[in-house]
This record gives structure tokens, sequence and C-alpha cells, in this order.
């Protein structure tokens, strides 16, 4: 059901933008851009699923580009054109992408499915409420996922047994920076008495979908919980007036017999 992407990309260099040529200050505001990207392709564990890629751009046009399965470097400019030519001639140049292919990218393969596309961290689920009003007042239901990897994630409201689909809404994908997420979905409702809500998470690092609940408060259960609160404060007031006369009544009539 959480299937991988169809095909992952594994970064082999930076690209080197920077380089700069023509007239211009030494900064290369008025100059030109050279661009240089390889990439490690594939989409399963074989080693001979991988792709190797190159492309060579030029003020954001492609002169150049390279694919293994193809085996040929291809010229898409003139200039680009004379120089895939030359390298397709060239022995050494072919060598050195197929070595590229073999020493890094394959290499790179198990360790790009361990450490990334196979790990799995699950995520923590709460919900939290907004001020709940008072009977056929809406409110508002946060649910809460949190420090999930990898990003795919499935968020739903239920609503008894029913997926929820108005008045919901959503941050989106949020990246912690440390190669976990977090989203956050809203549900605006107005509850009614003995229902129960739920949000329910699919992700890949869960056995099973996650279910959290709600219910909202018994009717009245907000008043009473003002009025326990209050005789509460009155009951204790009235025990220590009661200590404080108790103590008062003892100590009046109380001789201090000084002592040598």
């Amino acid at each position: 059901m959480w299937a991988q992407q169809a095909l992952c990309r594994l970064q082999l260099l930076a690209v080197f933008s920077g380089f700069h040529w023509g007239h211009g200050d030494h900064c290369g505001v008025e100059g030109h851009v050279y661009q240089f990207s390889g990439s490690c392709q594939f989409s399963s564990r074989s080693p001979d699923d991988v792709v190797y890629v190159e492309s060579y751009v030029f003020e954001r046009k492609e002169l150049i580009h390279y694919d293994s399965r193809a085996g040929q470097f291809v010229g898409y400019t003139e200039y680009g054109a004379k120089v895939a030519e030359r390298w397709n001639s060239d022995p050494q140049s072919k060598a050195r992408v197929v070595t590229i292919r073999n020493t890094f990218c394959k290499p790179n393969l198990e360790l790009a499915y361990d450490h990334i596309l196979e790990k799995t961290v699950a995520p923590s689920v709460r919900i939290s409420q907004g001020r709940l009003g008072g009977p056929g007042q809406p409110t508002t239901l946060a649910c809460h996922v949190l420090g999930f990897y990898p990003q795919l994630v499935n968020v739903t409201w239920l609503r008894g047994r029913a997926p929820v689909t108005r008045d919901v809404t959503s941050t989106g994908l949020l990246a912690d920076g440390d190669w976990h997420y977090q989203t956050h979905t809203y549900l605006e409702l107005v509850p009614r008495p003995g229902e129960t809500l739920a949000c329910r998470v699919e992700h890949s690092g869960l056995r099973a979908p996650l279910e959290i609940t709600w219910e909202p408060p018994a009717p009245g259960s907000q008043r009473n919980q003002i009025v326990i609160g209050a005789s509460g404060l009155v009951l204790g007031l009235s025990l220590a007036l009661a200590g404080g006369l108790y103590y008062r009544k003892k100590s009046t009539g109380r001789v201090l017999v000084p002592t040598s």
C-alpha cells in the first residue's frame, strides 16, 4: 500500500554553478553560468537496474545529455552535438561514465535502501481541541502527527466510522530539518453528545493504521466542574476558618509562666 516511488535518485555530484565566462565583473553578475550534474537512478535493489545520467547546461539550456541505458552522449545544440560526437569517439570519455556507474552508483545502492528508502520512523499522534462553546456551538479539533519518516502519510478524520471530508483543513507536510516530518489536520464541527470522533493515521512505520479517539464532554459536565470547584473552595475556606476559631478559643485564658 505504501509502495515507494517508481523512480528514485541518488545525487552523485553537487551541481556546479558559478563557472562564469565572458565580460562583466569578477563576481559574474554579467557573466555566464555553466552547470553540470550527475545522478544515479534506480527503481529496485538490483544493481543491473541502476541508470547513470549526466547533464551539461549552459545558461539554463541543456547542451549535452548522457544516459547509461543508451550508452551515448547526445547533443542538443550545434556546439553540444560536436562535443557529444567527440566524447562518443573517445574511449576515455566512455570509460569514465561506465566507471562512475560501477564504482559509485552500484556500491551506494544498498546504502540508499538501508539508510534512506527503507528506513521508517513511526509517527506520534495526539488530538487537541480549541475552546469548547456551549451546546450547539462549533469547536475545532486538531490532529497532530509528529516525527515520522518517510514523508508519505495519510490522515483521515472519522465521525463514528465514516470518513469526514467537509470542514477539514491541513498544514500540509512540514519538514523538521532532521529527516523527520510533521503535519497537522484540523476539523471544525458541532459536537453531538455521545458520539466518538477519531483521527486515523496510516504510515509505513506503523504495523496497522493508528486511531486516536476523542469524545465530547457530556452535557452539563463543564457546569458541573465549575460547581464542584466552587464547592471545594468554599469547603476549604470553611475548614480554615473553623480551625482558626478553634485555635483562638483554646488559646484564650492560657497563662504563660515565666521560667528562670
